[in-house]
């Protein structure tokens, strides 16, 4: 369980970063519409753990490598928001047991 310092601060990020970038994009309809099918065939084989590395030496350069590959969309600045976040979280560790409602689809 999280304690209610980190609870908090969560619950801040996700009020003052989070919930304005909901508010400013339109939800896409829900249903088939205009697009007789949302089925796309892939062209290359799916990304493995190797493909979702990436050596960054320190945090400085994971909130600029997000911050500089947002720049231009409503996440801009959201990478040092979320490094800055972390740091509240450098103790925390994982269950060693996943809730039942948590599950992986592939």
């Amino acid at each position: 369980m999280i304690e209610r310092v980190r609870a908090l601060l969560l619950r801040r990020f996700f009020e003052r970063r989070i919930l304005p970038l909901a508010a400013s994009v339109e939800p896409e309809p829900a249903g088939p519409g205009d697009v007789p099918s949302y089925y796309v065939p892939r062209t290359r084989a799916p990304l493995g753990p190797a493909d979702l590395r990436i050596p960054f030496r320190d945090r400085r350069e994971i909130a600029a490598s997000l911050d500089a590959h947002w720049a231009h969309t409503p996440l801009r600045g959201l990478g040092s928001a979320i490094v800055r976040l972390s740091r509240a979280f450098g103790g925390v560790r994982a269950k060693e047991r996943v809730s039942s409602f948590i599950y992986e689809m592939f």
